[in-house]
């Protein structure tokens, strides 16, 4: 998967769309070199992989982090995760999912990698584990004076993967 990654980032520099995984669907933001990819990966079996390409560099991403929600108004009501764009690691959950009454559950069980382009002024965000399925609103905040300022945010459905995989008796 690492192999894939690499692969992935040096297309997305370029421009080119990379071969794994086979993309699901590709929404332009608003927002200038914010885009969000889902497929599915070439290596594990029915693993769900988002990759986020941000313009900006490390520094420029250690003052950014990525939130995800799969509510409705998620953001508004304090009901999402969060990840810093420029280490990546595990999501960690909003005070407003604490307070949620239940467990959100696996749609809050994602992990993310990150990966700079230095020459072209890009941070790749790999996050694996999604929900297939499920509709995942991402945005990219950033960090002024006053706190975090929430970006826009791009709406994508988690492809379902399928495999053929054999049980053994």
């Amino acid at each position: 998967m690492l192999r894939w990654f690499a692969l992935a980032v040096i297309a997305l520099a370029l421009g080119q769309g990379s071969s794994p995984p086979k993309l699901s669907a590709q929404v332009p933001n608003t927002a200038p070199e914010f885009r969000v990819e889902v497929g599915c990966s070439e290596t594990e079996l029915r693993m769900v992989i988002a990759v986020l390409t941000l313009k900006g560099d490390r520094t420029h991403a250690a003052a950014q982090r990525v939130d995800v929600t799969v509510f409705k108004q998620g953001f508004e009501r304090g009901l999402f995760a969060s990840v810093p764009a420029d280490r990546g690691g595990k999501f960690e959950r909003a005070p407003g999912l604490e307070k949620l009454g239940r467990e959100p559950g696996r749609p809050f069980d994602l992990v993310a990698e990150s990966r700079f382009d230095e020459r072209k002024d890009l941070t790749a965000i790999q996050v694996t584990h999604l929900e297939p399925g499920l509709l995942y609103h991402w945005r990219v905040s950033e960090r002024n004076g006053s706190g975090w300022v929430g970006g826009s945010v791009i709406s994508v459905e988690a492809p379902v993967c399928v495999s053929d995989e054999r049980k053994e008796r």
